[in-house]
């Protein structure tokens, strides 16, 4: 049980798989993608994008432990029958062996998306089922159109259950998504204007997010947020494809019903009703959206006839990950303070939510609630309103100082009351020292903002000048 290892492939597979020619190895141990990182007995992909080539890097990546590499082209320096797998088009190729091991995989599968929440999610379904099987899910945030097929490409055929995060930024996407995967279950965690800019509306997105019952498997179970305003719409959108609908919130007709909820720390205490039946458990993790997306892996526990108490103690070891709110105290000098690390990524509905957070997090003495945001992607002509509307939770959390960065930013530097400190930095590196010199004994700070804002770097800066106390 726990965590599953990594498809083996022999050389017959791989080829009848992908059409290839295999040289060199009789198998390999799992599918990689980056030749930095890759693993012992791995079959490296070389992967080509418009501003990357994979095929330069085959050599590195064989003499760093790859068994073999999956090429369109004999790379330079590599001999024409030395360890390759020669294939027509490595992402063609990969989407292959995706499908390949999906239909040989015995797994459970659940697909999991939503605006904001997915990888915590999967993250907790893991947790949850890692106890009751073994268990496969996506690393990190692999979640496109190179990482689903990746993560499918890894699922072995022995594995008892399997969670696949499946993210989108344009429609069609989550489609092509499902028809891979094709799962047994599915959750929508939510929907917001996460990537508004390339939709007309919160209902495309509904929409959107709606494509992953396009490849359910019969019977089909989906799992919806019973409090969303999009609930009918996600739910007759599921009818042609799935038997059954389960449903997690506060609403009183939910099949997961949060009963109660009591924060002690950074602790809660939580009462949850599962289809009649009330089972209490512990999460360490501040944030009421982690509380929704707990009751949202129950209620997949609960749809794929697991041990529903079992997975609920098993949420109790559930830690944040890092960029995602992981909380580091620190000490700069003589100066005791606390980074919430949100830095990976950032919408209008995330940033709220680390802002609540931050409101309820506990100051020492005369310390001072400090938010770092940078610019939120992808909103197009709602970006305006959208970074401004901010203002409103900066003041409700009791923010003194906020750093904007980026050039959207600007538009909640201009919003906000006359009684919150702002500076504004045109990008991270412009910011850091100021940063630096403003921190006073006792301060909590919030670091977030969309990813190609690099917030990270922030964080990063902040932790390697400090003496780290304890990470929660």
């Amino acid at each position: 049980m726990g965590r599953a290892s990594p498809k083996n492939w022999n050389t017959a597979e791989l080829a009848a798989a992908t059409g290839g020619q295999a040289f060199g190895v009789s198998k390999v141990e799992g599918v990689g993608i980056d030749s930095r990182k890759v693993e012992n007995g791995e079959l490296f992909v070389a992967l080509q994008g418009v501003r990357f080539d994979g095929h330069e890097y085959v050599k590195q990546a064989l003499e760093a432990g790859a068994s073999l590499a999956m090429v369109s082209r004999v790379p330079d320096g590599c001999s024409d029958n030395g360890r390759l797998l020669l294939v027509q088009e490595t992402m063609a190729a990969l989407r292959s062996l995706a499908k390949a091991a999906r239909q040989k995989s015995k797994a459970y599968l659940i697909g999991v998306t939503g605006s904001v929440g997915k990888t915590g999610t999967k993250e907790m379904l893991r947790i949850c089922f890692s106890t009751q099987g073994s268990v496969h899910a996506s690393a990190k945030s692999h979640n496109n159109d190179i990482g689903v097929p990746l993560t499918l490409a890894n699922l072995g055929s022995e594995v008892d259950y399997a969670v696949v995060e499946m993210g989108m930024n344009h429609s069609g996407e989550i489609r092509e998504h499902s028809f891979l995967a094709r799962p047994d279950m599915a959750i929508i965690t939510s929907i917001a204007e996460t990537h508004i800019g390339n939709f007309s509306s919160l209902s495309e997105i509904a929409e959107a997010k709606a494509e992953i019952f396009s490849g359910l498997e019969a019977p089909g179970v989906v799992v919806l947020n019973r409090d969303s305003r999009f609930y009918a719409k996600l739910r007759k959108a599921s009818q042609n494809r799935a038997s059954t609908c389960l449903t997690f919130g506060e609403a009183a007709d939910a099949t997961v019903r949060l009963v109660e909820c009591q924060r002690k720390g950074h602790e809660y205490r939580i009462t949850a009703s599962v289809a009649g039946k009330n089972v209490c458990y512990r999460l360490g993790t501040p944030g009421l959206h982690w509380v929704y997306n707990s009751l949202g892996a129950i209620a997949c526990v609960y749809g794929a006839g697991g041990d529903v108490q079992k997975a609920a103690m098993n949420l109790e070891s559930f830690q944040l990950m890092a960029g995602r709110g992981r909380s580091y105290f620190l000490k700069l000098g003589s100066i005791n303070f606390t980074v919430i690390d949100e830095s990976y990524n950032a919408s209008p509905a995330s940033v709220s939510a680390a802002l609540k957070v931050l409101r309820d997090s506990s100051l020492a003495g005369s310390g001072r609630r400090i938010a770092v945001l940078g610019d939120m992607l992808e909103l197009g002509r709602r970006e305006q309103v959208l970074h401004a509307a901010l203002s409103e939770d900066i003041v409700e959390a009791g923010v003194s100082v906020v750093f904007a960065i980026g050039s959207r930013m600007l538009y909640l530097s201009e919003a906000l009351p006359l009684s919150v400190n702002r500076y504004h930095f045109d990008n991270v590196h412009a910011a850091i020292e100021p940063l630096m010199e403003d921190i006073n004994e006792g301060d909590v700070i919030l670091i977030k903002g969309s990813f190609s804002i690099q917030m990270g770097l922030i964080v990063s800066a902040l932790r390697s000048r400090s003496q780290e106390v304890e990470v929660v």
